[in-house]
């Protein structure tokens, strides 16, 4: 008799080169003495890999029992769930990249991502690894997952770290900050009482957000370019353009317009910030104004 066990189930082929037999995995039958060669029905079940077909002689009263074990010869498959990053502060941050990785049979040994295991966890399938940064920027990413049959699979990220850019200054103050870092301006952000706004020189502000600045003499008009945004304002006027349209400085008061002061152009700042796309907080107690810029 013989009998075929196999690490799944089925089926095979008893041949004799004249009469076939079918087999499945467990199964003993009886079958008459003479030679056979035994060969798995598929060569492929649920991405696992058929062993090789075995030839056998049996004799009067021989009773033979085949190990026949498919092998797993399908990479695991990896998937990246979320990216998560931190701000950027003094020259330093960081982005988390979260993901799973299965695997059909074998089971997944380790996850690595850019040579570094990334802390696979065999029960939720999870992995998790967190780099860290000295500038905003493009990182590429290479994860590598293996399973336990010696398989691997690779997957390739770009991961654009680009965290919120936050600026704090002080009326009267001449050093800012700039994600942590200080800064210093050509003169310090005003606050004109009779129109309860604050005027800035704005280049190194702009500079800072990663915009670019231009003044033209003629018109005595600064240009501002930050991402897909352009504003121009001129000297002692109220309006100024963004993005082409009109708009008043300040739709409450009209008085509020780019000034000179001590020979510095000092703009509005909230209507600057606001429109190149930040957002701009006032904390009267420690009279400090944020500045974030979500950038692309």
């Amino acid at each position: 008799s013989v009998r075929v066990n196999s690490n799944i189930n089925a089926e095979f082929i008893l041949s004799d080169g004249k009469n076939e037999e079918t087999i499945k995995t467990g199964e003993e039958i009886v079958i008459a003495p003479g030679t056979y060669t035994i060969t798995p029905l598929h060569r492929y079940e649920n991405g696992l890999e058929a062993p090789e077909p075995i030839t056998i002689t049996l004799k009067d009263g021989d009773s033979k029992t085949l190990n026949m074990d498919y092998k797993d010869v399908t990479p695991p498959v990896i998937e990246v769930t979320s990216v998560k990053q931190s701000k950027f502060v003094v020259g330093f941050g960081s982005f988390t990249v979260n993901g799973t990785a299965e695997d059909n049979y074998s089971g997944v040994a380790r996850v690595t991502a850019n040579g570094r295991d990334a802390g696979f966890n065999p029960e939720t399938k999870e992995w998790s690894i967190t780099f860290t940064v000295n500038k905003r920027g493009d990182y590429p990413v290479i994860i590598k997952a293996f399973d336990k049959a010696g398989n691997v699979s690779v997957k390739q990220i770009n991961i654009r770290y680009a965290p919120p850019i936050v600026l704090k200054l002080q009326p009267g103050n001449k050093q800012f900050y700039v994600d942590g870092e200080i800064r210093v301006l050509d003169s310090p952000p005003v606050i004109i009482s009779k129109w309860g706004r604050t005027v800035v020189p704005i280049r190194a502000i702009v500079e800072a957000l990663g915009g670019t600045i231009g003044w033209d003499p003629v018109q005595r008009m600064v240009t501002i370019n930050l991402g897909d945004n352009t504003i121009n304002l001129w000297i002692g006027k109220p309006q100024a353009e963004v993005n082409g349209v009109m708009k008043w400085i300040d739709e409450s008061n009209h008085n509020v317009k780019p000034i000179i002061i001590n020979s510095r152009t000092m703009l509005p700042l909230r209507f600057v910030a606001e429109s190149l796309g930040c957002s701009v907080d006032w904390d009267p107690a420690t009279k400090t104004i944020t500045i974030t810029y979500m950038s692309s």
